[in-house]
């Protein structure tokens, strides 16, 4: 449980519109690879030079308390990663905001960005079951910040949303990328039950209880999309035009009259903001990669569980594969089963 810091991150936010860009949003880890650092996959914590690997175990039992959650680092080296420079991080970690509790879900979500620019990859760690006050499921972030030495919990700082509600579980998904060019460092992208909140860097001096990141925008997600109340679960990132920024999907599933098909929002980014473009078809998971190696990110979606048109359950499953183009992920898609050509098994 952790008291409310009103304090914390009071900067100004506004609501983004239909259409509208992100007129100052900021920037974060990229799709192709990406990043503040061309090639980098903003995973090298320590800086020197080998990608690190962070894994959330949100299940995990800490200080007694079952899924509480933690996550663990697997720092690189010449001879790749091991089991013998490793690090371990939970709420029960010095430093780290909070205390590990029951159902909290540390790691349920996590990504990696350089946020403050200085060459040092840090962490995003989602906390979707945190507690804040007597505000149960609120949920909460905390960043993780590299150094020479790695992460530290020391060095770590906590997000919330700014009015927590029961429930709303801030962190269910985090993502980071380079969005536009306001900031030198990668911009956050936090997910909760209904809204999607970015933050930057924020250099200016900052009192002792305040996280150096400020609240760029917050939306309603159900509002931004074409006319379709998308339940939000997860994020991904991709340069899917290749101009050399990156590009934001959230992927959930339909609430209303056709509840329970995945649907994505497409924002494409570019050098003064994020710009909703379209809703895409396909959900809730989804992850990004130049499958053709064509130069342009290439957008995955998965659906394990989606009503067919009869609005029965199918339950075989089906991943979406969009690639990318001077105009974003393709509106043409190809669909793939386990009754398509070639896929080893049969749906069922």
């Amino acid at each position: 449980m952790r008291k409310n810091r009103s304090a914390a991150l009071a900067a100004a936010s506004f609501l983004l519109l239909s259409g509208a860009a992100i007129a100052t949003a900021p920037s974060a880890y990229a799709g192709t690879p990406g990043g503040t650092h061309a090639g980098d996959r903003n995973s090298d914590f320590n800086g020197d030079g080998y990608e690190d690997v962070l894994v959330g175990a949100p299940g995990a039992t800490v200080s007694g308390k079952k899924g509480a959650g933690l996550v663990t680092v697997q720092y690189g080296s010449s001879r790749g990663i091991g089991t013998t420079h490793v690090a371990r991080f939970s709420q029960s970690t010095s430093g780290v905001a909070g205390a590990a509790e029951t159902g909290d879900a540390f790691g349920k979500a996590v990504a990696t960005g350089d946020l403050d620019g200085d060459g040092y990859d840090d962490a995003v760690v989602g906390i979707p079951g945190e507690d804040i006050g007597t505000t149960a499921d609120a949920g909460g972030v905390a960043i993780l910040w590299g150094s020479k030495a790695g992460l530290t919990g020391a060095a770590s700082d906590w997000l919330e949303t700014q009015e927590p509600t029961a429930g709303e579980k801030f962190g269910t998904g985090v993502t980071a990328a380079h969005f536009t060019n306001d900031t030198p460092g990668d911009v956050i992208a936090v997910l909760d039950r209904d809204d999607l909140e970015l933050f930057a860097y924020d250099s200016a001096p900052q009192p002792a209880s305040k996280a150096p990141l400020e609240r760029r925008s917050t939306s309603r997600l159900s509002k931004l999309a074409d006319a379709r109340d998308i339940v939000p679960m997860s994020l991904t990132t991709g340069d899917y035009d290749n101009n050399g920024f990156a590009d934001l999907v959230v992927s959930g599933v339909t609430a209303g009259s056709e509840p329970g098909h995945g649907w994505s929002s497409y924002l494409s980014g570019h050098a003064d903001g994020l710009t909703y473009e379209r809703d895409l078809r396909g959900g809730p998971v989804a992850a990004s990669g130049d499958i053709n190696r064509d130069g342009y990110d290439d957008l995955v979606t998965g659906e394990p569980n989606s009503p067919d048109d009869g609005g029965a359950s199918m339950t075989g499953g089906l991943v979406g594969v969009r690639l990318g183009g001077p105009e974003g992920p393709s509106s043409d898609v190809q669909w793939w089963t386990q009754d398509s050509a070639g896929v080893p098994g049969t749906a069922e």
